[in-house]
Parts: C-alpha cells; sequence; structure tokens
C-alpha cells in the first residue's frame, strides 16, 4: 500500500494524479462561481477565484495527454506571468478568508490595515 502511494506521488504526471486535482479545481471555481449567482454573496466569488487562480497557475505542470497539447503552444507565454500568478492567488486567499470571517464587522481598524497592505503586496 505504501509504495503505490509513493509511486502516484514519484510519478504524478504519468498517472493521471495532476489532471485529477486540476479537475477537482476546476469543479470547484466553476462551482462556487455559480454559487456566487445564486447567492450573490462576495465569498463565493473570491474562492472561485483564488480555486481558478490555482488551477491556472498548474495546468502548465501538465506533462502529457490532451491538456499538454492544448496549452503547450502558450507555454512560454504563462511562464513569465508564474510568480504574479501565485502572488495572485495568496492574496485573493487573504481577501477570502478575512471577508468569510468577517473581520469588518468586529474591528474596522484592522480591515482598513490588512485590506492596505493587500494592496500594497499586489
Amino acid at each position: 500500500m505504501t509504495e503505490t502511494v509513493l509511486n502516484i506521488l514519484a510519478h504524478p504526471n504519468k498517472n493521471g494524479f495532476v489532471i485529477f486535482i486540476l479537475g477537482i479545481f476546476f469543479i470547484l471555481s466553476a462551482y462556487h462561481f455559480l454559487l456566487y449567482f445564486s447567492n450573490k454573496d462576495k465569498v463565493y466569488l473570491l474562492y472561485s477565484l483564488y480555486t481558478f487562480l490555482i488551477f491556472a497557475r498548474y495546468i502548465f505542470e501538465v506533462r502529457s495527454g490532451f491538456l499538454h497539447e492544448l496549452f503547450f503552444p502558450v507555454t512560454r507565454l504563462f511562464y513569465r506571468w508564474t510568480l504574479f500568478i501565485v502572488m495572485a492567488y495568496n492574496i485573493v486567499y487573504f481577501a477570502f478568508v478575512f471577508n468569510f470571517i468577517s473581520i469588518k464587522n468586529y474591528s474596522l481598524k484592522w480591515h482598513h490595515f490588512i485590506f492596505r497592505s493587500l494592496i500594497v503586496f499586489l
């Protein structure tokens, strides 16, 4: 059992593990995007953007299959934006968490401080 798990983790592109995880992120992104339109709550939109940015970052790590053939022509273009995408999904994650826990209701001072610092890091 342990050898099987280690084999899956050692060669994630060969056995489809990366594509499986990317599919989960894409489904999460689409689902929460649709929930945003249903509930009009900004938290769903932020989480959808967060999962989509993770999907966009790691889609270029696929080394075989139809996704590789689909995205290979634009891989060089998006490798320049890798660091920006990573920073963007981390900033969106912080915005999601602070909206989710409603820090604005507890301390307006901390809310302004946190969001101004996120804008500076962007």
